[in-house]
């Protein structure tokens, strides 16, 4: 049994982060145009480019928080994931062909080609305050298990991930964030099958066993019919699954600046593929890896600390039960589900600051090496923002344990203010009617609807992309033909 890390643990740990500082050394001689910083010359394999999406939606919200949930519960919530190739169908059929119209590099041009100027700025401005948030919160999870792991603070943990991310994605801009991105999913997907592998070990009966216990306690159980068992009920995830995957997917310049990076339409549809397409077997071993933590600690409840919370399942497993060597291993895996969300989320929030805000509003006539060398001072920024913030939300979860955890802070931020730009893009790109002045009304409505909808009613997070996208719709829409040319003449 393991009491901590090893020098061989800090030794495999290590050589992992060094070895994503040196690709991000590598690909730093390159770094020569925003072209290339932004968009990689439009040139990466689409092979590259589809694993590097589904490790960014993975991110160690799904490598801790996932196996944690279906300890504490079942696989009600796998129902979630597995809409996503749906809405990949969805992205793929309406929303890329207009992506790939022209050689955008910011999502949030198409905006302004819509409904003008004004709205490019709010879902620029929208989408770094809710990357902000998001990269906060996949700080926090990976500083939390290493900090479980060493006895150090979380804090200084957090720190060091911040850092660590900040330095090679400033180096090398999309293409080093794609290509360890690449690394991370191997890494994150191996550790996961190297846990189950070892739960196997130590349950009687090996998987066998862990199925039938899992059985046994309903652990494998997807659909709930008695509102009395679980809050999570079939319907309710089905709805809210799509809407939520819908964001990302379609509206988010992290994901959506990868089909920029190939460079044809076929290759960006199969990027879009295989990302959707690997998210569902990922999202079964993910699961599947609390189910065995449960069978695991069913048979030995001893082992487990009473009153842990579901976040720290996983990690506390690796520090006591993982043999020396295979920590670090694990420890790494939880690492790269960090770095390959805060890398993405660094690089895109840097696109979109020079595209959307210093070459369109402050300054177009600037040089390339201007808006390049700008661009690394704002990821440089933003890293140590997103720390700061990840720093906030450790204090509020460690110091209030009867929170939810990070699973639903994250889906809290994404539908809070991703849903409103989801619904923007929508009204774009289904209707002909909608017009400047009614998604303008249809954003700050919304906006203020779902601030009502978290703060005064409560409603479960879950509810926020869904209600985020329809609000937005509906009312641009409404507000649309209410405010036209033809319908005020009519008036007159």
């Amino acid at each position: 049994m393991s009491s901590g890390f090893h020098i061989i643990d800090y030794a495999v740990l290590f050589a992992y982060l060094a070895a994503m500082i040196g690709i991000g050394f590598y690909f730093s001689r390159r770094e020569d145009t925003t072209e290339r910083f932004f968009v990689g010359n439009r040139k990466i394999a689409w092979w590259a480019v589809g694993v590097s999406i589904f490790a960014t939606q993975l991110s160690a919200i799904t490598y801790i928080s996932i196996p944690g949930m279906a300890f504490e519960n079942d696989w009600a919530w796998l129902v979630f994931n597995l809409g996503i190739p749906v809405v990949g169908v969805f992205v793929i059929t309406f929303f890329l062909p207009i992506y790939r119209k022209k050689q955008y590099t910011s999502i949030y041009e198409i905006l302004e080609e819509r409904f003008g100027p004004e709205t490019r700025a709010y879902g620029a401005l929208a989408y770094i305050l809710m990357q902000v948030g998001r990269v906060a919160i996949v700080l926090y999870l990976p500083a939390l298990a290493l900090a479980e792991v060493t006895g150090a603070p979380v804090y200084w943990m957090i720190i060091l991930m911040g850092v660590l991310a900040t330095v090679y994605t400033v180096m090398g801009g999309i293409e080093v964030v794609i290509w360890t991105d690449v690394v991370q999913a191997i890494v994150l997907v191996a550790g996961a099958v190297l846990a189950i592998f070892l739960i196997g070990m130590k349950v009687d009966g090996g998987f066998t066993g862990i199925i039938d216990i899992g059985r046994a306690n309903q652990k494998f159980a997807m659909i709930h019919t008695d509102p009395g068992v679980s809050k999570d009920l079939i319907w309710f995830i089905l709805i809210g699954a799509f809407f939520t995957n819908l964001v990302p997917y379609a509206s988010d310049q992290t994901v959506v600046q990868r089909y920029f990076t190939v460079e044809s339409d076929r290759e960006a549809r199969n990027c879009l593929w295989l990302s959707v397409l690997v998210s569902v077997p990922a999202s079964f071993l993910f699961f599947f890896l609390g189910t065995a933590l449960y069978a695991f600690y069913s048979t030995h409840p001893g082992l487990l600390q009473d009153g842990i919370q579901y976040d720290r399942i996983f990690p506390y497993f690796i520090v006591h039960e993982v043999p020396a060597g295979v920590s670090g291993l694990l420890i790494a895996a939880i690492f790269a589900g960090s770095m390959s969300s805060l890398d993405s989320s660094l690089n895109s929030i840097a696109t979109v600051c020079v595209t959307d805000f210093y070459k369109r509003f402050r300054n177009p006539k600037s040089s390339d090496r201007q808006r390049l060398r700008l661009a690394q001072i704002i990821t440089i920024v933003s890293g140590a923002l997103a720390t700061i913030v990840a720093i906030q939300v450790a204090e509020s979860l460690l110091s209030h344990p009867e929170q939810k955890g990070a699973w639903d802070l994250f889906v809290a931020v994404q539908g809070l203010l991703g849903g409103v730009l989801a619904g923007v893009f929508c009204v774009g790109l289904f209707t002909r009617r909608a017009n400047q002045m009614g998604v303008v009304s249809g954003l700050v409505i919304s906006t203020a609807l779902l601030a009502i909808v978290k703060y005064e009613f409560q409603w479960h997070s879950q509810t926020y992309a869904a209600l985020g996208i329809v609000s937005a719709f509906t009312i641009s829409y409404v507000f649309s033909i209410i405010t036209s040319p033809a319908r005020r003449a009519d008036r007159s």
